[in-house]
């Protein structure tokens, strides 16, 4: 779904991601591949939990998003609170598991970009 906006939008600038998954570790996000995208700079995820599908989300966004400049991780769902149907407090949320995803993020992300984790975990 995001592989067809993203083309749908060649002179995206922003993208702003708000999951709203439960913490579970074992989805995964299917691959496909997508064209460079020149214009996309900047990436927000709200709803973070470090889940696999989140994970792979934004690594598969360092790989095609060639001008990337910018990406801010919120553990916080920023979206339209109406159409949040789970909702989970800080008290749930394996705060390891996030640590290590932010961390696999740092190891895989390039070197121009700057990661912004806006928790204080």
């Amino acid at each position: 779904m995001v592989s067809c906006f993203v083309k749908a939008s060649p002179f995206l600038h922003r993208l702003e991601l708000h999951f709203e998954l439960p913490p579970d570790k074992n989805q995964a996000l299917r691959r496909i591949s997508i064209s460079p995208h020149r214009y996309l700079k900047e990436v927000l995820v709200s709803g973070f939990f470090g889940n696999k599908i989140a994970v792979d989300f934004i690594i598969a966004v360092f790989d095609f998003a060639i001008e990337l400049e910018k990406i801010e991780i919120t553990t916080v769902y920023l979206g339209d609170p109406s159409n949040c149907f789970n909702s989970f407090r800080h008290s749930e949320i394996d705060l390891n598991l996030v640590r290590e995803s932010i961390q696999q993020l740092h190891e895989r992300m390039p070197a121009k970009v700057q990661l912004y984790f806006l928790d204080d975990l």
